[in-house]
C-alpha cells in the first residue's frame, strides 16, 4: 500500500517488507529450535495472555491460574490448582508455573508450597525491553527463553 501511494520509494517499501519478513522467519525458526527439547512438557500459566505464542510454537500449556488479568483467583480457584498440581505429581506433569508482573509472588509461592513445582516470569509486554526496532523479537526470543530455562530442568536421566 505504502508503495502504491508513494511510488517513488517503492523499492524502498518493498525491501524493508523483505527484510523484516526474512527477520522475523529466521526468528520463528530460532524459537522452534530452541522450545523443540521442551515443546511436550506440561505448564500453566496466570492468565491466558500467551496464547498465539502457545499456538505458533507448539508449546503444551495446561491452563491459567486466573480466569482474567483483572480477576486474582480466589480461595476456591486456589485450592483447585493446589489439588491439581499435587495429583499432577506422581505422573511428572506440569512441572512450571509461570507468573508475571501485576501479580503478587506470594500467590506463585502460596499454589506450589511443598510441591515439585518450579516458578518463573514472563513478560509479554517487554517491560525491561528497550522500545525500537528489535523490540519484537527481544520480547518474542526473552518469552522463549524464560519457558525454556523453567522447563528444561525436567529433562534428562
Amino acid at each position: 500500500v505504502l508503495s502504491e501511494l508513494d511510488a517513488a520509494n517503492g523499492a524502498h517499501y518493498r525491501r524493508n517488507g523483505d527484510q523484516v519478513t526474512a527477520a522475523l522467519q529466521s526468528l520463528e525458526l530460532e524459537i522452534h529450535q530452541l522450545l523443540a527439547p521442551v515443546r511436550p512438557l506440561p505448564y500453566l500459566v496466570l492468565h491466558d495472555a500467551y496464547q498465539y505464542f502457545e499456538a505458533r510454537f507448539g508449546t503444551n500449556v495446561q491452563g491459567a491460574i486466573a480466569i482474567a488479568p483483572d480477576r486474582k483467583p480466589g480461595a476456591r480457584r486456589i485450592s483447585a490448582i493446589r489439588r491439581r498440581l499435587a495429583q499432577a505429581q506422581d505422573g511428572g506433569r506440569i512441572r512450571c508455573l509461570f507468573g508475571e508482573a501485576g501479580f503478587p509472588a506470594k500467590l506463585l509461592e502460596t499454589l506450589t508450597a511443598g510441591l515439585d513445582v518450579r516458578t518463573a516470569g514472563l513478560d509479554a509486554i517487554g517491560f525491561a525491553i528497550a522500545p525500537g526496532p528489535d523490540a519484537y523479537g527481544q520480547i518474542l526470543r526473552q518469552l522463549a527463553g524464560g519457558i525454556e530455562n523453567c522447563l528444561s530442568y525436567s529433562i534428562g536421566p
